[in-house]
């Protein structure tokens, strides 16, 4: 099992490599290191943070758009082109190709962010603020967690159905996700009872902010792995959730038509 995943893996990481995406996404963080660095200038007080807050706000909308693209189009490609059809003739089974095709996005994902990563370090050494603390490294790698989780439901919603559709789901519930924590926090005492338990439950089982740890940037200290336990569990194991849940949908039946 392990050799067939590792093969449809690395074909889908080799397809994606090669896909214009990755030079956009290159030009994209030049663009955003620059603008991160001439930002900071605006301000004698809180160079640091304004910085980290205009650099770290634009990596996160870049990999969260291509996790969700990337995602759902990496589904919908593999129906409309035919391939599934022959890939799943070999000795593959529907969950084995379908994890597969997760595990060569999440591992293009994790060659983009290393490239974002040099880059925005390029940038840091050349705008005279040094090496990257390891909390700002801490910070970085949660972001990149939440990147994985985007793109786990981006593949289960494009299990579900047509692109188009995909799409403007997982930029629905990217919005949500993002949003219901200060839903509950906007909570008022004049809110119904069934009101507070739908957010609260939402924001119980679907909350990105937990990969959001930009006020922690500044820490003099390193974050410890231990601290972020929590977190880490959580965004592991919504990627294990909906990959299950993608694979015995998948196993029912046929992807949705592109």
């Amino acid at each position: 099992m392990l050799g067939k995943l590792r093969a449809v893996a690395w074909q889908n990481c080799t397809l994606l490599r090669r896909d214009q995406i990755t030079r956009a996404v290159t030009v994209a963080v030049v663009v955003i290191t620059l603008a991160a660095g001439l930002a900071s200038t605006w301000s004698v007080e809180d160079r640091v943070k304004i910085l980290f807050d205009v650099g770290y706000f634009g990596m996160q909308l870049l990999g969260s758009l291509v996790a969700i693209f990337w995602g759902s189009k990496l589904v919908s490609d593999s129906r409309q082109d035919g391939a599934i059809e022959w890939q799943l003739a070999a000795p593959l089974s529907r969950p084995e190709w379908l994890i597969g095709k997760y595990l060569g996005l999440a591992l293009t994902q994790l060659f983009l962010a290393t490239v974002i990563l040099a880059i925005w370090q390029l940038g840091l050494l050349a705008f005279g603020y040094g090496l990257l603390t390891d909390a700002q490294v801490a910070v970085y790698l949660m972001m990149v967690l939440g990147w994985l989780v985007l793109s786990a439901l981006a593949v289960t919603l494009a299990v579900l159905m047509r692109f188009a559709l995909a799409l403007f789901a997982g930029l629905g519930l990217w919005l949500i996700g993002l949003t219901s924590q200060s839903a509950v926090a906007a909570l008022g005492p004049e809110s119904s009872g069934t009101s507070q338990a739908v957010v609260r439950g939402i924001a119980r089982v679907w909350n990105l902010q937990h990969f959001n740890l930009i006020d922690r940037v500044l820490e003099p200290r390193a974050i410890q792995p231990s601290a972020l336990s929590d977190q880490i569990g959580y965004g592991f194991l919504l990627v294990a959730m909906m990959l299950t849940f993608a694979s015995l949908v998948f196993r029912r039946g046929d992807v949705a038509a592109a």
